[in-house]
């Protein structure tokens, strides 16, 4: 039998069969981006981190930095996000509108993590109030997807929280370093209890599609050991700004009408951000669009997002919060050179 390929042959064969030759091909195509996209990495909702400007707000993204920019050590030691975030975006919106119909379905999602906003009301000459402040109308509609910073005995809609996110942010510290509540200088020279790190890395990522054998644990572990120490350090830092007053809450009254329906009202405060206008050079990244581009008003919240499942990652923004107020002060126009 004479099977000699010649050009002939192939040329015949390539008029027949070029449209099942090209099909071959697609679906080669097809079959690999398949197989790419099921087995890559894929971020879960805590690995996503969402900061977001409610309209009153401008942040400058170019000073704040990108994914790689957060993780370096340049501005702090373990930078301002982890190794554990893989997805970072900075959104802003021009109006209340606009913000409302993307907000309205970002944050139910678990898309958002942070949202910077402002808690001036704006008035007219004559000081009466033409526009509640973004940040009171931003807590008041999504009060439940925030993290509460005030007292854990404090009322909210008549009842009480228990904890808040600073006990929570301790008591999960307490799993890796050991310290007494209140004692911040003890916990910023706190030894890391390895073991109990790995043993938990090891727990936790044993799905994650990052390490798949024991040099990939390894090289995470690593990344591990720094980010509990980095979110030790921006632990005790920020309770230390929230004393010396770099850092202070920012709170919002609220009339709450009785819970038997009668007209009486009470008044509750509302603890749901971070006061950052007295953090120096704030105004490197934030403004207050809606007073000149000061630094009047600009409030921080932290949005849970995630599920209980993803603990590890629910205090990021400590971090991200030291490292913003690390930044502005690094290049305030007195800063040391």
């Amino acid at each position: 039998m004479d099977a000699k390929i010649t050009k002939k042959r192939l040329g015949i064969m390539l008029s027949y069969d070029w449209i099942k030759i090209i099909a071959i091909c697609a679906a080669v195509v097809v079959v690999w981006s398949l197989i790419f996209t099921m087995t890559a990495t894929k971020a879960t909702i805590g690995q996503q981190f969402g900061v977001y400007g409610y309209p009153g707000v401008s942040i400058d993204s170019s000073h704040l930095g990108d994914l790689s920019d957060m993780r370096s050590d340049d501005v702090r030691e373990g930078g301002g996000l982890s190794y554990d975030v893989l997805d970072y975006s900075v959104n802003t919106y021009g109006s209340r509108s606009d913000a409302g119909t993307v907000l309205s379905a970002h944050i139910p999602a678990g898309s958002a993590d942070i949202m910077f906003s402002n808690k001036e009301d704006m008035e007219d000459a004559e000081g009466n109030v033409t526009q509640v402040s973004g940040y009171q109308t931003f807590i008041q509609t999504y009060r439940a997807h925030c993290a509460w910073l005030g007292d854990p005995d404090t009322p909210v809609l008549g009842h009480t929280y228990g904890s808040n996110y600073f006990l929570d942010c301790e008591n999960y510290l307490k799993r890796f370093f050991s310290f007494e509540s209140g004692d911040y200088e003890g916990l910023k020279n706190a030894e890391l209890d390895r073991a109990a790190a790995e043993s938990h890395f090891r727990s936790r990522m044993k799905k994650d599609k990052r390490y798949k054998n024991e040099g990939q644990i390894q090289e995470g572990l690593q990344n591990e050991y720094k980010r509990l120490l980095s979110l030790r350090d921006a632990y005790a830092d920020v309770q230390g700004w929230l004393q010396d007053g770099t850092l202070s809450l920012a709170s919002v009254d609220v009339e709450v009408q009785a819970e038997d329906g009668s007209e009486e009202t009470t008044t509750e405060k509302w603890t749901y951000a971070f006061d950052l206008s007295k953090v120096p050079n704030i105004t490197y990244v934030l403004r207050n669009s809606e007073q000149e581009g000061s630094a009047e008003g600009l409030c921080m919240s932290i949005i849970n997002t995630g599920s209980s499942g993803e603990e590890d990652r629910r205090y990021e923004p400590f971090t991200f919060l030291a490292y913003i107020v690390e930044l502005c002060s690094q290049n305030a126009p007195n800063a040391a050179a």
